[in-house]
């Protein structure tokens, strides 16, 4: 019988998959900031907004993850002792 719930999500934390979809998520912030400018030929205010926005995105959803990770960990310590004292 495999994980389920938080014991897979911890696992999969572990794989590399997780940074290849952070590297991606990156690189599509990147083309579209980057076509902002060439394509559109957008003023300097407009690349500083998107740019702006696409690292501001960026740190949220770093530290959305990192609060999200020590909280799975704090859930599944205290089910572990659940379990244990079962």
């Amino acid at each position: 019988m495999g994980k389920n719930g938080i014991f897979w999500e911890q696992e999969y934390l572990k794989t590399p998959m997780l940074k290849m979809e952070y590297g991606m998520l990156i690189s599509a912030g990147v083309i579209m900031w980057l076509n902002h400018i060439f394509y559109y030929g957008a003023r300097v205010w407009g690349i500083a907004l998107v740019g702006g926005v696409v690292i501001c995105f960026l740190v949220v959803s770093v530290f959305i993850e990192r609060a999200r990770i020590k909280h799975l960990n704090k859930t599944i310590a205290r089910e572990k002792e659940e379990n244990k004292r079962v």
